[in-house]
């Protein structure tokens, strides 16, 4: 499906009520190649590029934005073939810094792979590494409850994060999220809100937005148990018992792919088609 003539309003609330993380647009922006690494890179609508153009709009004009066709919207997102080793989609995610990326079947066909399939090969026990907790865990943000949301996406965009915890000690281990964010934003009780008072859209603060709590786990966990104590919702992420660090796929997979690679366990690996490509992936 296309969604280059989308309106944003619409692909906002499918953002939000689905597991899509990224919307793939056609009829818009051709896709083009990164200039020092040449991977090809096409146009696709996610929670990053709506908040990105929700910062640079001026709040008068939110409701003229919430209709602009998806194609004025969108962020860049790697490939790769579908022939191709995984350890070549591992470094689209890390030249690109989104966990999602475009596997060209052929020239007209392309499906989208995400952190999440890798996280799911943990589980399953076809991909580990010898990682634990501490060592792929990171610095945890922490902003007072009363942070306004418009604040809040600015951190999260400064420092290239998708969760801020609230540091308050009645919410401890809760963290608001750029899902969440958008899920406020897009919910149909503020839609209507922003028909009468645009530029009001971002009003609030993040304790008006549904908070997350995260798991906290051993330091010395690992890396599979890791992935099964996650859960499958998109922004989820553990804190370490003793350091307080947070874990999040990006971490669960990139990180460790950069200090220790993975093992594949063949027996594990059936007949899936993804899992038949581990083989050629860097030990």
């Amino acid at each position: 499906m296309s969604y280059g003539e989308t309106p944003l309003i619409i692909a906002g609330s499918m953002l939000h009520i689905s597991d899509v993380q990224m919307l793939p647009v056609e009829g818009g922006q051709s896709a083009h190649y990164h200039e020092k690494t040449k991977i090809k890179l096409y146009a696709a609508v996610g929670g990053y590029s709506v908040l990105d153009k929700i910062l640079v709009t001026d709040p008068k004009d939110y409701q003229r934005l919430l209709w602009k066709p998806c194609k004025e919207i969108v962020a860049w997102i790697g490939s790769a073939n579908f022939d191709d080793e995984l350890d070549s989609l591992f470094r689209v995610f890390d030249v690109t810094r989104f966990g999602d990326a475009s596997v060209d079947l052929s020239e007209d066909t392309h499906t989208i792979v995400t952190l999440h399939e890798f996280v799911d090969l943990l589980r399953n026990g076809i991909i580990a590494s010898s990682a634990t907790a501490q060592e792929i865990s990171t610095r945890k943000v922490s902003v007072p409850k009363d942070t306004p949301i418009i604040e809040a996406i600015k951190i999260m965009f400064q420092k290239r994060i998708r969760r801020l915890f609230v540091d308050d000690i009645d919410r401890e281990n809760e963290f608001i999220s750029s899902r969440k964010i958008i899920a406020y934003l897009f919910s149909p009780d503020r839609l209507l809100f922003v028909k009468e008072h645009p530029e009001r859209w971002l009003e609030g603060e993040i304790k008006d937005v549904e908070l997350v709590r995260a798991e906290v786990v051993s330091d010395t966990v690992s890396l599979n148990k890791l992935s099964r104590l996650l859960g499958n919702d998109v922004e989820a992420c553990l804190l370490t018992e003793k350091s307080g660090e947070v874990i999040t796929r990006w971490d669960l997979i990139m990180k460790t792919w950069k200090k220790t690679g993975f093992r594949i366990n063949e027996e594990n690996i059936g007949k899936n088609s993804l899992s038949s490509q581990l083989k050629t992936l860097d030990s």
